[in-house]
């Protein structure tokens, strides 16, 4: 119940920031994105707990595309994980059927590795070229 007065507070702050983008030359200052992606947050968290798993992925999603704090988003993405990871034929036709989540430990995010070949000298034009369209 409480999570609905603060839920109220947070649409008010995503519709005031949206309008302020919405005005030509966008948003006047870095500080309505960050009050955009924050009401997000928050919203994404009170859906969730509501059991309305879309809107909740909807919130989270706005949230990471305006570059939201990494780990605010990492215990997110944790909180939505059970919904995400099932499979399509367990699924309800509305997915927002799952009921309500409940929180969990927050998961690491994978590392992804990528093997670069180190060269001590510097390449030449065409070797570059070379390298790169072999590569």
């Amino acid at each position: 119940a409480e999570h609905k007065d603060c839920s109220e507070h947070a649409r008010n702050a995503e519709s005031v920031a949206w309008e302020k983008l919405q005005q030509p030359g966008g948003w006047p200052h870095v500080c309505w994105r960050e009050a955009f992606v924050l009401s997000q947050m928050f919203l994404c968290w009170s859906e969730a707990v509501d059991g309305a798993a879309t809107k909740a992925l909807a919130c989270l999603d706005r949230a990471m595309i305006l570059g939201g704090p990494a780990q605010p988003l990492r215990n997110a993405m944790a909180l939505l994980e059970p919904i995400v990871e099932k499979p399509d034929d367990q699924l309800d036709e509305n997915v927002d059927s799952v009921g309500p989540i409940t929180t969990g430990p927050c998961v690491p995010m994978p590392t992804i590795v990528f093997n670069i070949e180190r060269r001590s000298a510097s390449m030449a034009t065409e070797e570059f070229r070379t390298f790169w369209c072999n590569n």
